[in-house]
C-alpha cells in the first residue's frame, strides 16, 4: 500500500511539475497512510477481544463460542484443590476447584482514559485462567503480557463457562481478583445474565476478595458475571492510578460441566 500510493504521487507530482500539487499529495498521501494503521489496529483489537476459554468436553461453552464466531481455546482443567498466593507476601487462597474456578470468557472491556496507558497491558484475554501473579508492567507484546489493565474509569465483563460463583454460608472471601497495583481500587459487582447487576463492594491491590454473603447472597446463589470498574481517584486524597489485573477466580463454586 506505501510503494503503491507513493509511486502514484511521484507521477502526478512528476506530470504536473507544481509545487503546490506536491503538497497536495504528499498530505493525500498521510491521509491514506493513517487510514490503513487504523484499519489494522482496529482488526488487531477486534480480534484481542474474541477472548474465550472451554474446558475440556465442555460442549455448551464451545458451540456458544463458535455461534458468536469465536474459535475458543480448548483448555484442560484440574479440578482439585489449589493455592494461589492472594497478595505478595501474604497468605495463599485456597480454591477448592483449582483451575475450574476462574474466569472463561471476557464479555466486554474498556480501557478508561487511557492516554497514557500501554497498548501491550490492553489485551483482555490475559485475564483469562489462572494468575501469573505478575504485574506486566514491562510487557513487550500484547499476546506475551500476563495481565490486562484498567485507566481510572475503565471497564471489564468476564464471564464463568463452566463454573458458577457462589456464597459461602459465611464471612470467608468468595470472589478474588488479582491484580498488580495497591495503590488503585476497583468495584466489583455480579450478575446472573449479564445486564443486571448487583454490587457486592470493592477491591485493591492489598486486598482482592470479595464476600458475597455480605451482600445477601448465600450458597444457593448462581452468578455467572463479574464487572470490575477502575475508581480509583473517584474522590477524597485517593489518588488516580491504573489497575493491572491478572485473574478472576470464584473460591466459592460449583461446576456446570456434566
Amino acid at each position: 500500500m506505501r510503494l503503491s500510493l507513493r509511486l502514484i504521487a511521484l507521477i502526478a507530482i512528476a506530470a504536473s511539475g507544481a509545487p503546490a500539487h506536491a503538497q497536495f499529495f504528499d498530505r493525500l498521501l498521510d491521509r491514506a497512510e493513517r487510514a490503513v494503521k487504523g484499519e489494522i489496529e482496529g482488526k488487531v483489537e477486534r480480534e484481542a477481544r474474541k477472548a474465550t476459554r472451554c474446558a475440556l468436553g465442555d460442549a455448551t461453552c464451545i458451540s456458544a463460542a463458535r455461534s458468536r464466531g469465536e474459535e475458543p481455546e480448548i483448555v484442560r482443567r484440574d479440578t482439585g484443590p489449589r493455592d494461589y498466593p492472594g497478595v505478595e507476601g501474604g497468605a495463599d487462597i485456597r480454591f477448592p476447584m483449582g483451575e475450574l474456578s476462574f474466569a472463561d470468557a471476557v464479555v466486554t472491556y474498556e480501557p478508561g482514559n487511557h492516554r497514557e496507558l500501554s497498548r501491550t497491558l490492553q489485551g483482555p484475554g490475559n485475564v483469562l485462567g489462572e494468575p501469573d501473579r505478575d504485574t506486566g508492567q514491562s510487557c513487550d507484546e500484547r499476546r506475551d503480557c500476563p495481565v490486562v489493565a484498567l485507566a481510572p474509569g475503565g471497564k471489564i465483563v468476564v464471564r464463568f463457562t463452566d463454573n458458577a460463583l457462589t456464597g459461602s454460608g459465611d464471612e470467608a472471601s468468595d470472589l478474588w481478583v488479582f491484580m498488580g497495583d495497591a495503590s488503585s481500587r476497583l468495584s466489583v459487582e455480579v450478575g446472573v445474565d449479564g445486564k443486571d447487576w448487583e454490587a457486592v463492594g470493592s477491591v485493591d491491590g492489598s486486598h482482592g476478595g470479595i464476600d458475597i454473603d455480605a451482600a445477601g447472597f448465600g450458597p444457593y446463589a448462581a452468578f455467572s458475571y463479574v464487572r470490575l470498574k477502575n475508581v480509583s481517584g473517584g474522590g477524597g486524597r485517593e489518588r488516580a492510578a491504573h489497575a493491572t489485573i491478572d485473574a478472576i477466580g470464584a473460591v466459592s463454586t460449583r461446576s456446570l460441566v456434566q
